[in-house]
């Protein structure tokens, strides 16, 4: 009986991660992320980009704690503030969120996304309202 669990076990785990290597994702977090159906990689908009988190915050201040470096490891990368403002989403939210970096423009009170000619800001999209608040508390 111990055997039959032992190879229900190892074939469960072949097919999962054989699924995950067939999208290319390492994970299921990473294929969470990847995969989201709340969000639209190839929109132009970022109201459109994030069209199921309609609760969105762009640091668009270089002088924020997010962009600041915290720690720095050399060539292994550095420690910055969105790291650990990303690790208190972790901790504190329930529902999901998102933090992306991208390249944006602001154009007539709208974030365009525009990778040739834009800005590099860190956002973060929430999905519940009550998420949103705390961290604008937090972090604004």
């Amino acid at each position: 009986m111990e055997l039959l669990s032992t190879v229900k076990t190892r074939f469960c785990n072949w097919r999962e991660r054989r699924f995950l290597r067939k999208h290319g994702c390492c994970s299921w977090d990473h294929y969470h992320r990847v995969y989201d159906p709340d969000y639209n990689l190839r929109a132009g908009v970022l109201r459109d980009f994030y069209h199921g988190y309609p609760y969105r915050h762009v640091f668009d201040n270089y002088d924020h704690f997010c962009y600041e470096m915290i720690e720095d490891y050399g060539p292994g990368g550095s420690f910055d503030g969105f790291h650990r403002m990303s690790a208190w989403c972790k901790d504190n939210t329930k529902h999901n969120f998102r933090i992306d970096s991208l390249r944006l423009t602001k154009i007539q009170n709208e974030w365009h996304i525009n990778e040739l000619s834009g800005e590099d800001r860190i956002l973060f999209a929430f999905k519940d309202e009550r998420d949103y608040v705390c961290f604008m508390l937090r972090w604004s």
